[in-house]
């Protein structure tokens, strides 16, 4: 992905990375390609799961949220 060639404004650019989605435990649950399908299908918002994948937050939800290495 290269938010520079994003049809998508800048200012939505910062969640279209792929996540993974964690239990507290550490186990993968689930992979996103987007911030924005991991919130669309968490019913979470795009900051709180931007939160989490930057460090900002530790979890949200219930879950972690990681990008994708």
């Amino acid at each position: 992905y290269d938010p520079a060639k994003s049809k998508l404004g800048h200012r939505t650019s910062k969640f279209m990375i792929p996540v993974d989605k964690y239990d507290k435990a550490g186990n993968l649950i689930c992979s996103y390609k987007t911030i924005i399908d991991a919130a669309k299908d968490n019913n979470i918002s795009n900051t709180q799961i931007y939160k989490v994948v930057t460090g900002i937050l530790k979890s949200t939800g219930g879950f972690v949220y990681k990008q994708v290495a």
